[in-house]
């Protein structure tokens, strides 16, 4: 069997593939596009594996913002950094498209990499500034640019996120808010561009079982795992699986 090119051994693993980064959300409430992009890059061109998981993304991320009671207090907080993130999106999506997937998907494993180092050693880089017009919109400008290449939205979000210094109810309905409406946007994008096709928008669609399938299996493992040690196990794998991303793309520049 068939389908957009990929045979029968790819649909299970891409199946089960966005089954886990639905537990992973479902788990630690974030993550989701970190393992799914990097573990798809590695027989799916990154150009079809972001359009397949923009569905999943706006579905998911929609129950986390609606979920939590304090999104027009973190708004009013972030909407520098927000609106301008909105507008980096493009010009990154523009590179995205014409760029060498080769040279996206080392961008793409080195962004994985900086963000497992900075959790796994719990490394902080935060100001009391947050609220600064500079600060929020160079971040967000960087934010919305590199999303637009890669896909992955949480650097240098997370350094936003430090600063802020928000619980995790308020962090994980943040970072919905985001990623929800950036999802929003470079589908859009794609669209408009001929980059979904009928095909490809009924996939994605229908990976949005899995995914919700795993969102709520990870609730409920939740509350029986350490999560502490659930997100140094899951950084050290990213960190792992990116690292191998990059060696893998750059030794395939010399074939």
């Amino acid at each position: 069997m068939v389908f957009l090119d990929i045979n029968i051994s790819q649909l299970t693993l891409i199946t089960l593939i966005f089954f886990v980064g639905g537990t992973v959300k479902g788990i630690i409430g974030i993550g989701m596009p970190l393992i799914i992009l990097v573990s798809t890059s590695f027989f799916l061109d990154i150009k079809i594996a972001i359009p397949l998981l923009l569905f999943s993304i706006l579905v998911a991320n929609l129950i986390q913002m609606l979920e939590g009671e304090h999104l027009l207090s973190i708004f009013n907080k972030t909407k520098i950094y927000f609106f301008i993130s909105l507008f980096g999106i493009y010009p990154g999506f523009l590179v995205l498209r014409y760029l060498d997937t080769k040279y996206i998907i080392i961008v793409l494993g080195s962004l994985i990499v900086l963000n497992s180092v900075l959790n796994l050693f719990k490394i902080v880089l935060r100001t009391d500034n947050h609220r600064n017009f500079v600060f929020q919109s160079s971040l967000g400008l960087m934010n919305g640019f590199l999303g637009g290449l890669t896909g992955i939205y949480i650097i240098p979000l997370i350094f936003l996120i430090q600063s802020l210094r928000f619980n995790k109810t308020s962090i994980i309905q943040m970072t919905a808010m985001f990623f929800f409406s950036f999802g929003i946007i470079q589908m859009l994008l794609f669209a408009s561009h001929g980059m979904i096709t009928h095909k490809v928008f009924l996939f994605s669609c229908v990976l949005c079982i899995p995914v919700l399938l795993g969102l709520f299996f990870g609730r409920f493992l939740r509350k029986y795992l350490n999560e502490r040690s659930f997100k140094r196990y899951f950084n050290a794998v990213l960190l792992l699986m990116g690292m191998v991303t990059v060696a893998q793309t750059m030794l395939n520049f010399r074939t």
